[in-house]
């Protein structure tokens, strides 16, 4: 559809690429997430299954949080419990 989208790419323990569905543009801003650009993440998640358009597999964020801090920012599941 023509949702506007906020993606991310993280790479995994095993140099495994994966594309994340972080949020929708105008509940998050695209720049919302930039405090976490090449650091150590946990994310929480659903698994969507293989992008073959990014020939990557596909995850719908619910959370993610930044290692050293212990920042949780809210994703996907935040817009399903407002």
């Amino acid at each position: 559809d023509d949702t506007e989208s906020i993606l991310g790419y993280v790479t995994d323990a095993d140099g495994n690429e994966w594309l994340v569905h972080m949020h929708v543009i105008p509940v998050v801003n695209e720049n919302h997430f930039d405090i976490l650009i090449n650091k150590q993440v946990v994310i929480k998640g659903s698994y969507e299954g293989y992008s073959g358009k990014k020939e990557m597999p596909f995850i719908v964020l619910d959370e993610i949080m930044d290692i050293d801090s212990g920042t949780i920012m809210n994703g996907m599941q935040k817009l399903l419990d407002e």
